[in-house]
């Protein structure tokens, strides 16, 4: 794994919004990502849906790293 991979595996981790809502960057190559989003509990609406702005910054994650 290159330096420069290490150093984008530890940017897109540490995001603020990745922490609070604890997005883990699982696999990332070039043009492709697989990110995970852990503690549903907090981020899912009155009917036990995950929130779509959740979704949307999980997939915002992953297009980062790809």
């Amino acid at each position: 794994m290159s330096e420069s991979f290490q150093e984008l595996v530890a940017c897109l981790d540490s995001a603020p919004l990745a922490r609070l809502l604890n997005i883990k960057l699982e696999e990332i190559s070039r043009g492709y990502a697989r990110a995970s989003l852990g503690g549903l509990a907090g981020v899912q609406r009155w009917d036990g849906i995950v929130h779509g702005g959740a979704i949307m910054s999980l997939a915002d994650q992953a297009f980062a790293g790809a």
